[in-house]
């Protein structure tokens, strides 16, 4: 898949995000050290940090986890990978630890594209 695509705004959101942070995003992205995530092969995506938790980037090894492309999830928030039983409070548990400057890992079951229930293994590092 191809990181340079033009945001493709989640038709599924929720809430959805101002001009001001789609051009952020851009901005971000371009300045950012992002693509050393890449290059290191992990499943990482990364979300603000603040609900509605926007997806701002995710990798490779992440959408053939998941069956997402970059340019279908970016700008969406994260309940694009949430199910019936997913608890959105482990993820904001773990968002408010590292916002406090506390590392933090939870578990979480999140949904694939194709519906297939997984667990995540969240590390949210300050």
């Amino acid at each position: 898949f191809d990181h340079n695509n033009d945001i493709n705004v989640c038709k599924s959101r929720k809430h959805p995000p101002s001009a001001q942070l789609l051009s952020a995003l851009s901005k971000m992205q371009s300045e950012s050290n992002w693509m050393r995530l890449e290059e290191d092969g992990g499943a990482f995506l990364i979300v603000a940090n603040e609900e509605p938790y926007y997806i701002l980037w995710a990798t490779k090894a992440w959408s053939k986890m998941t069956g997402y492309l970059l340019n279908e999830i970016l700008a969406c928030d994260v309940s694009v990978i949430e199910g019936k039983s997913s608890d959105r409070g482990l993820l904001t548990e773990a968002i408010f630890s590292a916002a406090l400057g506390i590392p933090r890992h939870v578990v979480c079951k999140h949904y694939r594209k194709d519906d297939s229930a997984f667990l995540n293994s969240i590390h949210v590092m300050p």
